[in-house]
This record gives structure tokens, C-alpha cells and sequence, in this order.
């Protein structure tokens, strides 16, 4: 049997999991609850398994290039109506590994998450720099995404985020025009301004600047224009 990866990981997300991994001699896994789960009606895959399998969601052609060039490439990808996945896709002794973390569809609430008080007074506050750091899987950009919600629920601002890839789709509040901006800033084809001196970070005219950093997530508020 073909191995298709939309279907497993359709089932990571029914089965509440967090991450589904892909690797050349082991089935899919799965990790809910915290811990590694084989997938349940999978056989081993093959390296071609792989290979097509990253071939089939990595469709970006710049991306594609930096994968044949570096062995390695970050970027999103979407199961439409069910979620949002990020995904890591690397090359390691002659075959191709991915790992793919669900991101949900509903951006995080502060309400929702219920996290200290502090961090709903952070993202009140009007001027400064907040840095929110941790392990992988520590909830560092959803703890982002929550404040930037918020600012966004309860402000009229301008927010500017910069990150590669895009997790989590923010959309405009209904009394608040043209807000968001929405950009990866690896590939300066795309983004050649914003992606280049900080400077041309302000020159956007945001109130609000989301950074984005491996093993550091950080928020800028204000730039002066409140």
C-alpha cells in the first residue's frame, strides 16, 4: 500500500496528538500525551515513502532549492478545515525525516490558556520588549500568539510580524483596518525591505513588531506610533 501523509496526519489530530514523525524503517509516530506512539495501521515506510511524501507538501520552489542545497528546510503546511502544521523536513543518512507539529486553526486566547496575570499586564503594556524563551514544545509561540490576540482584541495598533514559517493566521478584528502583515522574512524576493536592516522594520510604520528567533520568541511595542 502507498503511504499517503494527509491521512496520518488526519488521524494525529483526531487522536489529539501533537506531532506526527516520519521516518525511513519505523511506522508513522505519533506523540500524544507527551509520549512517542507508533500510528496504528501503518507499516514501516520506505525512503521513497519519504522522499515523496516531503515532496508532496514542500510545493514552494524556493524552498525546495534550499532543501536540495542545505539537506534541511522549514515551512507550514494545511490540511484545510482541520489544521495547520509546521513542519521540519531534513535529510539524514541518505533518506528524508519529517517532523510535523499541529498548529490548531483557532488562534490561542489568553483566557483560554489561562497562563499568570503577568502576561496579560505584558501585553497591556504600551512600550517595551517582551522575550518569552524555552524549549522546543514549552508553548512559546502559543503564549505569543495569545498576547498578540489580545493586543489585537482590545487595540487599535499595527502589528507587523516576521517569522518563517507562519504558525498561527491572525486576521484583522472587524473595527480595526488593516492591521496585520503577514511575512516570512528568510527570502528577501518576498519581503525585500522588511526582510533586510531593522531599520526598514520601522519604516513599515507598526505599533506592534513580532520578531521571530529559534529558541526566542519576542515582542516590540510601541515604535512611537500609538
Amino acid at each position: 500500500m502507498v503511504f499517503e501523509i494527509d491521512p496520518a496526519l488526519r488521524k494525529v489530530v483526531e487522536r489529539g496528538g501533537s506531532d506526527l514523525h516520519l521516518k525511513a524503517g519505523s511506522p508513522p509516530v505519533a506523540r500524544i500525551d507527551g509520549d512517542l506512539r507508533p500510528l496504528e495501521g501503518f507499516e514501516p515506510l520506505t525512503a521513497d515513502d519519504t522522499e515523496v511524501s516531503m515532496r508532496s507538501i514542500l510545493t514552494q520552489g524556493h524552498l525546495l532549492e534550499e532543501f536540495e542545497k542545505v539537506g534541511e528546510a522549514d515551512f507550514s503546511y494545511e490540511l484545510e478545515g482541520l489544521s495547520r502544521f509546521r513542519v521540519n523536513a531534513f535529510r539524514q543518512r541518505g533518506s528524508v525525516s519529517l517532523a510535523c507539529r499541529a498548529i490548531p486553526a483557532q488562534v490561542p486566547t489568553i483566557d483560554g490558556l489561562g497562563p499568570p496575570e503577568a502576561i496579560r499586564k505584558l501585553a497591556e503594556e504600551p512600550r517595551g520588549m517582551v522575550l518569552l524563551t524555552g524549549t522546543t514544545g514549552s508553548g512559546k509561540a502559543t503564549t505569543l500568539a495569545a498576547m498578540i490576540d489580545h493586543i489585537n482584541e482590545t487595540r487599535s495598533r499595527r502589528i507587523l510580524t516576521l517569522e518563517d514559517p507562519i504558525e498561527y493566521l491572525h486576521r484583522d478584528k472587524s473595527s480595526i483596518e488593516d492591521l496585520s502583515r503577514w511575512v516570512s522574512p528568510r527570502f528577501t524576493k518576498h519581503v525585500p525591505k522588511i526582510a533586510g536592516p531593522s531599520g526598514s522594520i520601522v519604516n513599515a510604520s507598526p505599533s506592534v513588531a513580532r520578531p521571530d528567533g529559534t529558541h526566542c520568541r519576542w515582542l516590540v511595542s510601541s515604535f512611537g506610533n500609538v
